[in-house]
């Protein structure tokens, strides 16, 4: 198994959730055009001792936690990463002690797969997170090829019950052979309906 490529990150603002089904959200948008996803998960690794050795181990997951790395965030800044107040001097921006992540969302994106020469597109939806812009990193241009500086921002899942199982889930997959019905999965799950992929 071999991921090739990434593409189509989409947001949504979860609106309501009742256990047992799935989140609804509002109208989403594409977060910029991705460059990278990385994903921490964490486990529990937490074994039970008894007659001196590991009588039962859990290794359940604890937390999944994710960075988005996208071409431009300055348009999703106020409404997805939580820049809550803004006091406009000229053309100055400042932020406050008061900005935040403010609001749960639902995030998706695709990976693009291939295996013994045949391509698959496997998509994801994240049902809640919280995503807030990372640390700012700015470098003068050097000589020769161009230094591309790009954004950042991160936050980590929460599980919610989706389905009758009762168990608690952070995220759902599907695979699709071709690209097309991928993106529309991923555009129907954020509610996006005309705009353009990649922002």
């Amino acid at each position: 198994m071999a991921f090739i490529g990434l593409r189509y990150a989409v947001v949504a603002e979860k609106l309501a959730h009742t256990p047992g089904s799935e989140p609804t959200y509002g109208a989403g948008r594409f977060l910029g055009k991705l460059r990278r996803v990385d994903l921490n998960i964490e486990r529990g690794n937490n074994p039970l001792r008894a007659d001196d050795e590991d009588a039962e181990i859990d290794n359940s997951i604890t937390a999944m936690n994710y960075t988005i790395e996208t071409d431009d965030l300055i348009e999703d800044e106020k409404v997805y990463i939580g820049l809550l107040d803004e006091i406009t001097q000229g053309t100055s921006t400042y932020y406050t002690d008061h900005d935040g992540p403010t609001k749960e969302m639902g995030f998706g994106y695709m990976r693009v797969r291939q295996k013994n020469n045949r391509v698959v597109y496997q998509c994801i939806w994240v049902y809640d997170i919280m995503l807030a812009q990372d640390s700012e990193n700015a470098t003068t241009m050097p000589q020769g090829n161009r230094e591309w500086q790009t954004p950042t921002c991160s936050g980590s899942a929460k599980p919610l019950k989706v389905d009758s199982t009762n168990k608690r889930r952070f995220r759902k997959i599907a695979n699709f052979q071709d690209e097309a019905p991928g993106l529309q999965w991923l555009k129907g799950l954020a509610g996006i309906v005309d705009e353009t992929a990649g922002g």
